[in-house]
């Protein structure tokens, strides 16, 4: 089974400075969901970074996309290829708005995990008896 993890990575001006986020914005075996998720965070991130509109760096080719019909993951890589120019800001020299959609092959168990009594004896063994 592939999983899909939808990351968000910000670094941002904040009056001079750069402030890094990370965030996992989605985890799912919906590959669709997962490029649709991205899509909308790249979309968002756009509207609230470019609220000027005599300033609106690769506007043309993100409305081409979307009104061609373009898949979420193809929206994505129309953003992904031009984010650096798109999310330029003004006072930090390396500025990074990035969506990353990674995806794993997972194995599935059908057996069930248990909490392993070895480890939990362990720990408990740490604690001097006349302390718990």
């Amino acid at each position: 089974m592939n999983i899909f993890t939808v990351t968000q990575y910000q670094r941002t001006d904040c009056y001079k400075r750069p402030e890094e986020y990370t965030e996992t914005v989605l985890v799912t075996t919906d590959k669709e969901a997962a490029f649709n998720t991205a899509a909308n965070t790249w979309i968002e991130h756009y509207t609230e970074f470019h609220d000027d509109p005599e300033y609106q760096p690769g506007i043309e080719e993100i409305v081409r996309a979307i009104r061609g019909g373009a898949s979420g993951e193809e929206i994505h890589e129309v953003f992904e290829h031009s984010a650096s120019e798109i999310f330029e800001t003004e006072y930090i020299s390396q500025p990074r708005f990035e969506i990353v959609v990674g995806e794993e092959i997972m194995k599935l168990s059908a057996d069930s995990i248990a909490l392993d009594k070895d480890l939990l004896n362990e720990i408990i063994n740490m604690l001097p008896d006349d302390e718990d």
